[in-house]
């Protein structure tokens, strides 16, 4: 760690001493609260000059100062508890603030699910998520329930993302995407003022590109013409199918109701998604009527007006695997893939362009 001392005008017109601490390409600063004429400041020699009583007064302090700085630099290593932060709090005797992670995480979630058209109901999950993640990493690595925001830095973000990939075996994509939504709390952290700056601003994890899956004509046939006698595996296959049809997403189904639904010359589902607020316009194609048509008298239809009646995503999904086995297809089946045979397979098999809708 190095010190290096400068001037700086206040608002006031005054001139102070600032202290800046180096170490690498990590910088804190602060007021060391001596009051100096700028033409009595030696910048090469960090030193203050003059003869009048306040300048003699004045001569030693910079230099009392660097010892102060690194009496307390000496503490925190022997402590193993050093950060440039740390010293600085150390010297100007400022607390470290008491805000603590998991209980300002869980009031970051709290405040966005309170926000009338804000973040999704998935997003807001995928949120709990890392927290609970965050919760087991403080348990495991450092043996405490919370931790002070103060205490975070950088290093502590490099040890939660060993922790994804290593102990809970999370993949790079979705690790990368947990370190976002991290980074994004920590900057409501600092608009809020419970700590001065980002503790790891540039820090990040690659998302690498995925191919995106999709049915061909064939697989889609197979899935459509089983012959299934399991009520729970029929509903998951027809809604899976619907998607196929629409290319509505899994949030987007569940939410679909008979109030989407515009007739014209064409039968259109009008919809916005809710993963961007944007609306998607498609058309309802007659494989997708059929599935509709075979639900009209369903318990759930007839109560609150949902066009099908789909169970929880985790289900959905868990079910699909069922169906795939049963289709002989060897891809891994996800709702999502839908979505993507929508915009491959059925799209171009029905001669509509995508650009008319937004999916």
């Amino acid at each position: 760690m190095k010190t290096h001392f400068y001037t700086r005008q206040t608002t006031s017109g005054d001139y102070i001493i600032y202290v800046r601490l180096i170490e690498g390409s990590k910088r804190e600063a602060f007021s060391s609260g001596i009051k100096i004429t700028p033409e009595k400041w030696n910048q090469k020699r960090q030193t203050i000059g003059g003869r009048e009583l306040t300048d003699r007064q004045n001569h030693s302090k910079p230099e009392r100062l660097k010892l102060k700085i690194y009496g307390e630099y000496d503490k925190l290593i022997l402590q193993d508890n050093y950060t440039l932060a740390r010293v600085k709090l150390a010297v100007t005797g400022k607390q470290e603030s008491r805000q603590l992670l998991l209980e300002q995480f869980g009031k970051f979630i709290e405040d966005n699910e309170q926000i009338k058209d804000g973040m999704s109901m998935g997003t807001i999950k995928k949120y709990k998520t890392v927290q609970s993640h965050l919760r087991a990493f403080l348990k495991t690595e450092y043996g405490q329930d919370d931790l002070a925001l103060g205490a975070i830095n950088k290093a502590f973000v490099v040890r939660f993302w060993e922790y994804l990939r290593g102990t809970a075996q999370i993949n790079q994509n979705t690790g990368a995407k947990y370190i976002r939504h991290v980074k994004k709390v920590f900057s409501s952290f600092v608009d809020k003022g419970y700590i001065d700056k980002h503790p790891f601003p540039n820090y990040s994890q690659r998302v690498i590109p995925e191919k995106k899956e999709f049915l061909m004509s064939e697989e889609l046939f197979r899935i459509e013409e089983l012959d299934i006698t399991i009520e729970r595996l029929e509903l998951i296959r027809d809604a899976f199918l619907f998607s196929c049809y629409t290319g509505l997403a899994y949030t987007d189904l569940k939410n679909l109701s008979v109030d989407h639904l515009h007739d014209g010359v064409v039968r259109m589902i009008k919809i916005p998604r809710q993963k961007t607020g944007v609306d998607s316009t498609v058309p309802v194609l007659p494989k997708a009527q059929e599935i509709m048509d075979k639900y009209l008298e369903h318990p759930l239809r007839l109560r609150d007006g949902v066009i099908i009646p789909v169970p929880s995503n985790q289900k959905t999904n868990a079910y699909l695997k069922e169906l795939a086995d049963l289709a002989r297809i060897k891809k891994n089946l996800t709702f999502h893939m839908a979505r993507h045979t929508f915009g491959t397979t059925v799209t171009l098999s029905n001669d509509y362009p995508l650009k008319r809708s937004v999916v």
